[in-house]
């Protein structure tokens, strides 16, 4: 196997392990994280946002899975100095036009996914902007223009995919080329997500109120720790897709498509956990005035002793 090949065949493995190692962290969250999933999403009172958090959690393992099993490459390599040969599975796959309909598959499906995560992010936006109904409709506007435009240009992005055949003696099936258009899928992400924790920031600056509320402050501070964890992803997209060379051009498309999903989920049960919290605290301090107030009227005098329950 000359340089080149051998070059192919590691970048290929690279890509490969990446995605495989992101989508074991996807397992690894779930497992951990099922605890909290089913205290707060499956035994509370169901809404939308239990619908869009089990599919941004559980949608993923499909694109995810299918990416990487779409990637099986047998490679045949001999050896001109001896008469044997062996068959080396790497994690491409060979034909090229599934290869080719595997991609196509994963791009869209993980982009709809993406797009259904948006959505928590603009209902907690919208949450924190007392149901604003004006910025209600300002976002439904923007996620069904970005979704147009989206849709336009991953269908698109998709129908440019080429595959390359590699050096001989390796025939492999990986995105060798394709339109740039692409960078509108990741660069509108980009540009909403930036939307979105700008007017997370404007609300306490534009009352000019303290943080003192603990939910308060999480909605803030998840909101903005989001998005810088979401950030180098997205840019690592962008850069790879203009210019890295062939085979390491989706390199970072699943793990952008795992984080999402484990991060949207976490904003979910994280709010809903403090939440609870304050609501017990709640009820303990209204509990308390309760039997304060029923000690006065019994004794006829303020006490002044509370007691918790």
């Amino acid at each position: 196997m000359d340089s080149d090949t051998h070059s192919l065949v590691a970048t290929l493995q690279v890509v490969a392990y990446v995605k495989a190692a992101f989508l074991t962290l996807l397992v690894y969250d779930t497992l951990l994280h099922f605890g909290q999933e089913y205290r707060y999403v499956w035994k509370s009172r169901w809404s939308i946002i239990n619908f869009l958090y089990l599919w941004t959690r559980y949608s993923t393992f499909i694109d995810s899975i299918v990416a990487v099993q779409g990637r099986v490459l047998s490679a045949q390599v001999s050896d001109s100095n001896s008469s044997l040969s062996s068959t080396e599975r790497l994690d491409i796959h060979r034909d090229a036009e599934e290869c080719s309909r595997v991609m196509t598959f994963t791009t869209i499906f993980a982009g709809f996914g993406i797009g259904v995560s948006e959505i928590i992010l603009m209902i907690r936006t919208y949450a924190l902007y007392e149901r604003s109904q004006k910025l209600l409709a300002a976002f439904v506007v923007l996620w069904f223009s970005v979704s147009s435009v989206n849709l336009w240009a991953v269908l698109k992005w998709t129908r440019s995919f080429k595959t390359e055949a590699s050096p001989s003696p390796v025939s492999a099936c990986f995105l060798g080329n394709s339109n740039k258009i692409g960078l509108v899928c990741y660069a509108s992400l980009l540009a909403s997500e930036t939307l979105i924790v700008l007017l997370t920031l404007w609300k306490p600056i534009q009352e000019c109120t303290s943080l003192h509320s603990e939910l308060v402050s999480t909605f803030y501070r998840d909101g903005v720790l989001f998005y810088l964890a979401i950030l180098p992803f997205s840019i690592a997209n962008v850069v790879l897709l203009f210019l890295a060379p062939p085979g390491l051009n989706l390199l970072a498309d699943t793990p952008l498509r795992v984080m999402h999903s484990i991060l949207c989920c976490r904003l979910v049960t994280h709010i809903r956990s403090v939440m609870s919290r304050e609501e017990t605290h709640t009820m303990h301090v209204a509990s308390a005035i309760v039997f304060a107030t029923n000690s006065v009227v019994d004794d006829g005098s303020a006490s002044g002793h509370y007691v918790r329950v």
